[in-house]
């Protein structure tokens, strides 16, 4: 488990063709094994077993003793009918990832009115944030999101309400006053190639209303399914009948597009420690952390059961802002005033001087979020050691900002005690067109510090300079 934050550090910075380089063999061996994986696993979504088979007879036809290059392999797959070109060598020798974001899904009734039309349309946007092109299959199928999640947790597979299970069952349910029934086999619209920095556009007609979509992005910077919840049709929202594409090219882009937002997992963020914290309480727990067993999360120590006092660490959670994927940045208050002052940094270049609103996001739902957690560590043979230790992951405080421009720095308030989980605005300030950074201290009045998104919105009052 562990094992696989390294490799994917290293997968989404090194090119496939390139990972030989690597001093460690049996890592390199582990990200090859990693993304030619996730590779195999489009092919064979895209081609099925038996177009794998045509390409596969096809070499052998013409190289039995021979090795071949990949050229070859392309060569074979158009000679068989399937041109893999542009996914095969994309994802051999870009040293980037794609990764993806998805649009709200929109449900309609089709028009009953006309004898060829029957059932609903989803609707819905995936767009290619970055410049490598990637692949993404749709996964759906009239089964209830919740009846999917019951079935996945069932059999001990997928995540986030995902089911990767190859059968067919038929499972009811009296919620909602009625008999429901679905099939544990999804079907799959895809995988469709979406170059970098574009999106495609997806219509799915079903015969029943659609719960759950879940995105495939592959060997992607989302790490894993995307779950998309689809919300009951809308009395009154008619499709007309008319043929649609499965999908097609489209413009969306997501609204952050237009803003400047700097996210925990960007360039833009990082993390400050003036010294050394050697007066922690948690002290004993770092036996745990020595260089050679630290698992490190794209720079951050991964968080554990519990936020550390002495350094920020990166944990993934529901509640998160994220392009890609969920996470959070985290840390204890400072819990003596002659501990050092730690701090995240969320920096930006502001492209015009004017007046900007500035907004950080709290990665809390205050109805779920108040439960605490706790940890126990224990040595074997050391019964002494170890112990009970609590944090309410909801329980907010004050938040201690600073934000520094032009040489000056400005001290910023946030009562987080209120109900405050997602986009919180700090107020507006007059910046420079120059480099702005805002900082978050561990000086807080609540259980926990959190460091997750900051984002930078221009206000054009009339009165700001060009």
């Amino acid at each position: 488990h562990f094992q696989r934050y390294k490799i994917w550090d290293i997968a989404q910075k090194t090119a496939l063709d390139s990972i030989h380089e690597l001093e460690d063999k049996q890592l390199a061996w582990r990200v090859v094994n990693h993304k030619s994986g996730y590779l195999a696993d489009a092919l064979f979504h895209k081609i099925h077993k038996e177009g794998v088979g045509e390409i596969l007879g096809a070499l052998l036809d013409k190289y039995p003793d021979e090795t071949f290059t990949l050229e070859n392999f392309i060569d074979a797959s158009r000679q068989v009918g399937h041109d893999l070109d542009l996914i095969l060598k994309e994802q051999l020798f870009a040293s980037s990832l794609p990764g993806f974001q998805v649009s709200e899904p929109t449900i309609r009734t089709m028009d009953e009115s006309d004898e060829q039309c029957s059932g609903y349309l989803v609707n819905l946007h995936v767009h290619n944030g970055e410049p490598v092109t990637g692949l993404v299959s749709l996964d759906y199928s009239d089964m209830p999101a919740f009846l999917q999640d019951l079935l996945a947790g069932m059999i001990g597979e997928g995540g986030q309400g995902t089911i990767n299970v190859q059968f067919t069952a038929t499972i009811t349910s009296t919620q909602s006053g009625g008999f429901l029934s679905g099939s544990a086999t999804p079907n799959r619209l895809g995988p469709v190639p979406i170059p970098g920095n574009q999106s495609v556009e997806f219509n799915i007609v079903s015969a029943n209303p659609i719960s759950r979509l879940n995105i495939d992005p592959y060997l992607s910077l989302n790490r894993g399914k995307i779950p998309v919840d689809v919300s009951e049709p809308a009395e009154g929202e008619i499709a007309p009948c008319k043929d649609r594409p499965a999908f097609l090219a489209s413009t969306w882009v997501p609204k952050d597009d237009e803003q400047i937002l700097v996210d925990d997992l960007d360039e833009g963020f990082s993390v400050v420690h003036t010294e050394e914290n050697t007066s922690s309480s948690l002290g004993w727990l770092d036996v745990f952390r020595q260089d050679d067993n630290r698992v490190m999360d794209q720079g951050l120590l991964l968080a554990g059961a519990l936020p550390s006092e002495s350094e920020w660490t990166r944990r993934a959670s529901t509640f998160a802002f994220g392009r890609y994927r969920k996470t959070t940045a985290q840390i204890l208050p400072r819990p003596r005033k002659d501990d050092p002052v730690l701090y995240s940094s969320f920096s930006s270049e502001l492209p015009q001087a004017g007046t900007w609103e500035i907004e950080f996001h709290l990665p809390v739902q205050r109805k779920r979020a108040n439960v605490q957690v706790q940890t126990r560590v224990q040595i074997v043979g050391i019964d002494s050691l170890g112990g009970t230790s609590t944090v309410n992951l909801g329980d907010q405080g004050t938040y201690q900002f600073q934000l520094v421009s032009d040489g000056a720095t400005q001290t910023i308030e946030f009562d987080a005690t209120s109900d405050s989980g997602g986009w919180n605005s700090l107020g507006q300030y007059d910046l420079p067109a120059a480099l702005v950074e805002l900082r978050i201290l561990n000086e807080n009045t609540g259980s926990v510090v959190f460091a997750d998104a900051v984002r930078f919105q221009y206000i054009d009052n009339g009165s700001n300079p060009e």
